[in-house]
């Protein structure tokens, strides 16, 4: 795992089960129809820029402060119809503060976690970056 803050990166190896913890935020909440359906609007296309079946989940308008999924793609291979990558956001208070965090899931290669702080202003702030890598191709 590469993490990188202020521009300089540190690395250190992983074992398995920390994987589990790592990516434990974006796996706190259940994507599925029955709780997301009354917030979030499916649209489906074909993206033969990506060259991917893209299923991009929107919200259908303010989402409730408890919720802190904002939205997420799933890009399928349209060959294999195997998935190709994942990209989930969710938002979330701390201290007073607004984040946003962004996860890019790429099946059998990687995961990034990125961490923004929202200013008041309106302007963000990259907090932190980490990549965790199993392809040694990546």
């Amino acid at each position: 795992m590469y993490t990188i803050i202020n521009d300089k990166t540190d690395s250190v190896w992983l074992k398995k089960e920390q994987l589990k913890t790592i990516l434990a935020p974006f796996f706190s909440f259940n994507i599925d129809t029955t709780n997301l359906i009354q917030y979030f609007k499916e649209t489906k296309f074909n993206d033969q820029t990506l060259n991917a079946i893209t299923l991009t989940y929107e919200p259908l308008g303010k989402l409730p402060d408890t919720l802190q999924l904002r939205g997420w793609n799933v890009y399928i291979d349209p060959t294999s119809g195997n998935i190709r990558s994942v990209y989930i956001e969710k938002g979330f208070k701390e201290n007073g503060q607004s984040y946003t965090q962004q996860l890019i899931w790429t099946t059998d290669k990687s995961a990034k976690i990125i961490t923004i702080l929202n200013q008041p202003d309106g302007n963000t702030k990259l907090l932190k970056e980490q990549k965790i890598i199993w392809d040694d191709n990546q």
